[in-house]
């Protein structure tokens, strides 16, 4: 780029790769915007700084620019909006938000209008932009939030999701907002926690379904406490683990990887991809870094996971990532790790071709003395894994866990030798022989004398029936199976109700109450989540 920065928006505009405002050398924020074209970054001057701001483009071909900070050095919150036209290149400024805002977020929910949230040291709630020229509060948020997801549901409610405050504290991302019906609380993130990194890049970057069949499905990346990285598919209120053919590798041939960012998709190939860095890079030792981008084959289900990587790059930036129109990735900016300030960022360009084409029509001449981009691309560093046998009780996201150190890809994929498919045996490399033997201890309890029909059943109380600790039992069925304790149990449930389903002649409410769910409501989301079908689209195709 023309000009070193962080802190700024990276999106698509008119099929040119747009950056938008941030902050440059000396932490100053910047008026300025650039795009790529005729093998040149153009920049451009816009009406008001945008320093942590957001651009959000329009289904009209526009982009909406707002927020930020209101003066260098990252202080205060801005009011200022702008209309970008890349058509003509031109910044309109037009009116103000509704709250001062800076790390926001925006969606487009339908003719313009759009729903921002999300605020940094500043009071927080939801306001609608009608598409013209105003902007008004609509809806307190229960908790103030920074740079949340925001994501729109079928019946055209938006949910606001996050576990940052609005002053950098972790929050309690179990409950989640809504722009028109009431909060409620998701007790999957009471296990698995959003990546904690700012959002700049557009919210639809993370969709796979086809909004204009008025469906919403997303694709959110999440962390246990372990460490361990899994991905979340959300549709509408239902959230439930992408069953992958593993658990997500968190080390590669070089030592760890930390994934960075958001999912980005590219619904024409129908793959996913999440992006990361490396262990010396992530913990700031230099500012060279091989980057890793994890693809998800989100088509199928299991779904097929491939790693690839790219040799050590110099200079890259802490920055923004996104997908082109053709599916290949691009780093733009960002703070330099060693360094880890906001005083001196890169203006460093990568672009990760995965799909071997150039989305970027003039991206060979791209390469000035002081620019980096489309280097020698992203080796496959190998297929992972073949696809597991999954149990018949297990949970959706069945696998292996980290890779060893120095162990290579190809080392893995198939079932070790003594292991059955029920996923009991002897433990893989990795795995403690006592991890095993508790598991063992766990099924057997619940195939024998299925407590999973109290619907009160606690952890605590499966820790006593044990003669161990909950402790030692979450981490158990976390590392094992990959998933909470009530994910584990309610796979148990849902086989159940199956079997009187087909065994019996049963209505409905005395399944669900006989199968050990609380109520009606969990009962069909957690057997849609499970196995990918109501109960009676399930009972039906049984028959």
């Amino acid at each position: 780029m023309n000009t070193a920065r962080t802190g700024h928006t990276v999106l698509f505009a008119n099929e040119e790769l747009t950056v938008v405002g941030g902050h440059t050398n000396g932490f100053v924020s910047l008026s300025t915007a650039e795009y790529f074209s005729g093998g040149k970054w153009q920049q451009l001057q816009m009406v008001y700084p945008h320093d942590d701001g957001f651009a959000l483009p329009l289904q009209s071909g526009k982009v909406l620019i707002g927020g930020g900070h209101e003066k260098n050095l990252g202080i205060g919150q801005s009011h200022e909006v702008e209309m970008y036209d890349p058509l003509t290149h031109s910044f309109e400024g037009f009116g103000c938000l509704a709250l001062k805002r800076t790390r926001a977020s925006a969606l487009e929910i339908d003719s313009g209008r759009v729903v921002i949230a999300g605020n940094w040291y500043h009071d927080d709630g939801i306001e609608v932009f009608n598409g013209k020229d105003s902007f008004s509060l609509v809806k307190e948020v229960t908790v103030p939030r920074c740079s949340p997801y925001l994501l729109q549901t079928s019946n055209h409610d938006v949910l606001v999701i996050g576990n940052t405050g609005s002053k950098g504290e972790t929050i309690d991302e179990t409950l989640i907002d809504r722009l028109y019906g009431k909060s409620f609380h998701e007790p999957l993130f009471e296990t698995w926690h959003l990546l904690k990194e700012d959002i700049q890049t557009p919210l639809t970057n993370c969709l796979i379904s086809d909004e204009t069949k008025h469906t919403y499905t997303y694709l959110l990346p999440v962390m246990n406490h372990s460490g361990q990285v899994a991905i979340i598919e959300a549709c509408d209120t239902v959230f439930s683990l992408l069953p992958t053919t593993t658990a997500v590798p968190m080390k590669g041939p070089w030592g760890g990887i930390h994934y960075h960012g958001m999912v980005m998709t590219d619904r024409l190939s129908k793959r996913a991809y999440l992006a990361g860095f490396d262990d010396a890079y992530y913990l700031r030792k230099n500012d060279s870094t091989r980057l890793y981008l994890l693809c998800i084959e989100y088509d199928q289900k299991p779904c097929k996971l491939t790693l690839y990587h790219t040799d050590p790059l110099p200079e890259v930036g802490m920055g923004s990532f996104t997908i082109t129109n053709d599916g290949n990735i691009v780093l733009t900016g960002g703070m330099l790790p060693q360094r880890n300030n906001n005083y001196t960022p890169s203006k460093a360009v990568y672009m990760l071709l995965v799909n071997g084409k150039d989305a970027l029509t003039s991206s060979k001449k791209m390469s000035w003395w002081w620019l980096v981009l489309a280097l020698a691309l992203v080796v496959v560093a190998v297929w992972l894994y073949r696809k597991y046998q999954t149990p018949p009780l297990a949970p959706p996201l069945e696998g292996r866990g980290t890779l060893s150190e120095g162990e290579t890809f190809e080392g893995r994929g198939t079932l070790s030798e003594g292991k059955t498919l029920e996923g009991r045996g002897t433990p893989n490399e990795g795995e403690t022989l006592e991890d095993t033997i508790l598991l063992n201890r766990i099924c057997e309890l619940m195939e024998n004398e299925q407590p999973f029909l109290n619907s009160n059943l606690k952890i605590t109380d499966v820790a006593a029936m044990l003669h161990t600790n909950r402790t030692y039992v979450s981490n158990c069925i976390n590392s094992q199976r990959n998933c909470s304790f009530m994910q584990f149990i309610n796979t148990y449930r849902v086989a159940y109700a199956q079997k009187l389903m087909k065994e019996t002649d049963k209505k409905m409410p005395e399944i669900w109450l006989a199968s050990g769910f609380a109520n009606e409501t969990s009962f069909f989301r957690t057997f849609k989540t499970v196995t990918g079908m109501t109960p009676n689209e399930w009972k039906a195709k049984a028959k």
